[in-house]
Order: structure tokens, then sequence, then C-alpha cells
């Protein structure tokens, strides 16, 4: 299945202080790759802000500090397991956003 990226990516959903108290009591779980307590997880934008990523649910994932920075840094086997737990509408954002070669380039598969 070939994905297009939107032609019109430059545009991104901005959320508001509210906004974002809103996704945080959505979103904010244990740490997508570790599990470890929601207390200290911070949201990660699978699609980066620099990239048109949106500030909506299925666009972050709740991650440790450690395994954020790892994400930062594209570490193989980090991406690699937070791509295996995205959430079927996490997915669908990211290829409908980007496209199958940004998800494979960002968040490649290593048990495939």
């Amino acid at each position: 299945m070939i994905v297009r990226p939107d032609p019109k990516s430059g545009r991104r959903i901005i959320e508001d202080r509210e906004g974002w108290e809103v996704l945080r009591r959505i979103k904010l779980r244990g740490c997508r790759v570790c599990g470890v307590d929601y207390f200290i997880v911070q949201l990660h934008h699978l699609v980066g802000r620099d990239l048109a990523g949106d500030d909506v649910a299925d666009n972050l994932v709740p991650l440790c500090p450690t395994h954020h920075q790892e994400v930062e840094e594209r570490k193989l086997v980090t991406c690699s397991v937070l791509r295996e737990r995205l959430t079927p509408a996490e997915l669908r954002y990211v290829l409908g956003k980007k496209g199958d070669r940004f998800l494979d380039r960002y968040y490649p598969l290593l048990s495939a």
C-alpha cells in the first residue's frame, strides 16, 4: 500500500493551552516504549512540528525522558519498538500526513 503525503503539509493544527490540557489527559500514560510511570512522561510528536506535525492526539505518544531523547536521536531499536506499539489511529495519522517512506525512515521495523 502506497500512501501519499498531504500536499498541504505546510499548515498545522496548533493547540492552545486549554487544548494541550485535553491532550495531556487523553495521552499521558506510561511510556510507550518501557511503560514507566506517567508522572515523568513527555508527549512526543510522531511527525515533528518542524515537519508540519499537528498538535492532535493521533500525532502524540507518551515517552519517558530517556526514550524521548533516544527517539529524537533516532536510535534504531527504540524507534522500532515505538513503531510496533503505535495504535492504528497513530499509524494512520503518520501515513496520511507523511507517507510510508517517512514512517520507514523515522520508525523502521526491525522485526519485519
